[in-house]
Formats: C-alpha cells, structure tokens, sequence
C-alpha cells in the first residue's frame, strides 16, 4: 500500500502551497482571469486544509492554531495527534502489556510495560491471521485491541459494505490503535483484530 503521510505533514504541505498562492494573488493586478484562477485554487486548499482539520484536530484551541498558520505561518501545536501506533499489542498471562512499535532506525522496537527490551527486523511477521498468540522476550503474547467496541463495530461495516465516506469520527482512535493508516486504509493488525469481530 502506498505510504500515507501523517495528517499533520498534510496540513503543512497544505498551508504552505496556500501561502505560495497568496503570495502570487498579491502580486496580480486588481482584475483578470489569472488573480481569479489563484482565488479558486485558494479556496480549493482551504476547503481541504478545513476537511483536513475537522477529521484529525477536534480540538478547538489546536484548530484555530493551524488555521492561523495556514494564513501567515508560525509556529504550530507539537505532534497533538499523538499517532505512534502499534504493528502488535498484546497482553501476558500475567498481565503485562506488549507494544511493538516501527521506529526511525528502520525496525520495531519492543516495549513491555513501556520499557523498550528489543528490537526486531522489520522482515519479522505477524500475519494477517485472526488474534494470535505471539511469542516474544521469552513470553506469549495475545493480541489486544484499545479501540472501543463502537469504534470496532463501525470499522467493521465499513470494511464490509464499503458505502459512502469513511466513519472519520473514528479515525483518531482507530489509526492510534493501528487498525487503519490516515486514509481509512485497513492495515494487518487492523484485518487481524477486525477478523475477531463478532465470534
């Protein structure tokens, strides 16, 4: 699948192709068909920077922040997103939480309980196959969702029938719980849980 870049690596490129033309339309003379045709591929990037903002910032205070940026730059909020999510997360017989995770070297990293004990090749799978049993750091893992059951539900449907837009007020918890990439996209982890709904 073709890699999707986070929402917030859009929404800078969006703001800053905005600025470009802003700064072209300021530059055109009071009337013609070329300030015009700079208007409306203006409004067209607002509109997508908006739709962009609506489906992955519902915070209020973030929104205003990135729409002050998409006008004139600055700076905006930190990684408010939070989106690092899991290729695998299960849970011990004892309880204990496993999270493998990709990281910047090109590899996953392994953390139990939030400390980081391995790393593993990025050539290790963990399939497509329903919930599985995973044995890593000398224990066996079970595969766990976070996403609420709701948020599963509508994931499911939409998989199944595929009809209309995607459920995006779901989006957030679903990508942080690494069932789906930031186009809707269901990912392995995301075809593994979602293969557990409903038996």
């Amino acid at each position: 699948m073709t890699t999707v870049k986070h929402p917030n690596a859009q929404l800078r490129e969006l703001a800053s192709n905005y600025r470009h033309l802003k700064g072209e339309h300021r530059r055109e003379g009071e009337q013609g068909s070329r300030r015009r045709h700079l208007e409306r591929q203006m409004e067209e990037l607002e509109q997508k920077f908006e739709t962009l903002l609506a489906r992955w910032v519902p915070d209020k205070e973030s929104q205003t922040i990135w729409q002050n940026y998409l006008h004139s730059g600055g700076s905006v909020p930190e990684d408010d997103l939070g989106l690092v999510a899991p290729v695998f997360l299960g849970r011990s017989q004892l309880n204990s939480l496993v999270e493998v995770r990709e990281s910047d070297q090109g590899d996953y990293e392994v953390l139990v309980d939030g400390t980081q004990v391995q790393r593993l090749p990025r050539t290790f799978s963990f399939g497509d196959s329903p919930y599985r049993t995973v044995s890593l750091v000398n224990q066996e893992w079970t595969e766990i969702s976070r996403a609420s059951e709701p948020a599963l539900q509508v994931l499911k449907h939409y998989v199944e029938f595929s009809t209309g837009e995607p459920p995006w007020q779901w989006a957030r918890m679903l990508c942080a719980d690494g069932l789906i990439y930031f186009n809707f996209g269901l990912t392995s982890r995301g075809r593994r849980v979602l293969s557990q709904q409903g038996q």
